[in-house]
């Protein structure tokens, strides 16, 4: 009888556990990553946008395919006083989507 309780017990903590991850693989999943930056335009993002690809890439030539390192593309970015948030499609009005 104890062992069926034990039993029981365990297949309960491991099911809430396969919930709390399916829930929380879920939530973080929702939604797209988008830059924003106060009085700014989509022309004003494009132009850094370019910018900071161009500086994240090896070469000019890899910036055209879109090759660039990601870590330094967002770190040029924040430097230019643009913030980067998670939203659901569409976003909300002045945040714009980068090359990641």
């Amino acid at each position: 009888m104890l062992t069926t309780l034990n039993r029981a017990d365990r297949r309960r903590k491991v099911d809430l556990g396969i919930l709390v991850l399916t829930v929380f693989v879920f939530l973080s999943g929702c939604g797209r990553f988008y830059w924003s930056r106060p009085g700014a335009t989509l022309e004003d993002f494009r132009l850094d946008s370019q910018r900071c690809a161009g500086e994240a890439s090896p070469t000019p030539e890899a910036a055209r395919y879109g090759l660039i390192m990601q870590d330094a593309y967002r770190a040029c970015l924040v430097s230019r006083g643009w913030m980067r948030e998670r939203h659901e499609d569409p976003p909300p009005s002045g945040w714009y989507r980068g090359v990641e």
